[in-house]
C-alpha cells in the first residue's frame, strides 16, 4: 500500500462497536455495543520473489514537496514477516511529526528482515516512531530505525533523526540475525551533514 505524502490508517477488530475517526477512540454503536476484542494485522512479503510487504507514505516524486506522511496502526496483534513500513522525508518540507505509530493490545512482532523506518534526506527531520504493546519482538535481522542521511540534493544542512519511543507492558526483545548476518536492531543514526540522531526510549519490565 503506497500513499505518497499521505496517511495510512489500519484498524482491526473482532467485535462490534463504533470507531471515531481520526481520533481512533471507541464509542457505542447504535445497538449499544463497544469493541471487546481486537483483531490481528499481518503484513507479509514474498521472499522467494524478493518482494517485501510494504506500507509506504514517502513522497518520492515531490507531489507533496517531499514531505513524508504518517502511518497509524491499531489492533490486537501486529505481525510483520519480510515486510517494510516506511515514512521518509525527501526534501526540505517537514513531514509528519510522528511518522509511524502502532498501539496494539497484544504483541508487535518483526521477523525475517522486516523494518519500521523513517528517514530524511534534506534539511527537514525524519518523523518519530511510537510503539505501544504487550511485547515487542524484533527478530531475524529486523530493524526499527530512524536516520538522517546525507544526500546529493543540494538542500543544505540536514535535519535530525526522529525519536523512537517503545512502551511494552511485559517485555522488549531484540534477537537474531538475518541475510548477510545483519543483526536485529533498534537504532537511530545521523550519517554526514549536521543533523543529530534521535533519542531511543524503551520502557518495559524486561528488556
Amino acid at each position: 500500500i503506497v500513499a505518497p505524502g499521505g496517511q495510512i490508517d489500519i484498524f482491526s477488530t473482532r467485535s462490534a462497536g463504533e470507531l471515531n475517526y481520526p481520533s481512533f477512540s471507541f464509542t457505542q454503536n447504535v445497538n449499544g455495543q463497544t469493541f471487546t476484542a481486537m483483531g490481528t494485522i499481518r503484513l507479509t512479503g514474498r521472499p522467494a520473489d524478493g518482494i517485501p510487504g510494504t506500507l509506504d507514505v514517502t513522497d518520492y516524486f515531490g507531489e507533496h514537496a517531499g514531505a513524508g506522511g504518517a502511518i497509524r496502526i491499531r489492533g490486537g496483534q501486529f505481525e510483520m514477516d519480510n515486510a517494510s513500513v516506511i515514512a521518509d522525508t525527501i526534501m526540505d518540507v517537514p513531514g509528519a511529526a510522528t511518522g509511524i505509530s502502532a498501539a496494539i493490545a497484544g504483541d508487535i512482532i518483526l521477523t525475517n528482515a522486516s523494518s519500521l523506518i523513517t528517514e530524511n534526506f534534506g534539511p527537514a527531520g525524519s518523523g518519530a516512531i511510537e510503539l505501544i504493546g504487550r511485547n515487542l519482538r524484533v527478530e531475524s535481522g529486523s530493524l526499527i530505525g530512524t536516520s538522517s542521511i546525507e544526500g546529493d540534493l543540494g538542500l543544505g544542512a540536514l535535519g535530525s533523526s526522529g525519536n523512537i519511543n517503545v512502551t511494552a507492558s511485559e517485555s522488549i526483545t531484540v534477537t537474531g540475525t538475518g541475510p548477510f548476518n545483519i543483526r536485529s536492531s533498534i537504532r537511530t543514526e545521523a550519517t554526514g551533514g549536521t543533523g543529530d540522531s534521535g533519542l531511543i526510549t524503551l520502557s518495559a519490565p524486561t528488556v
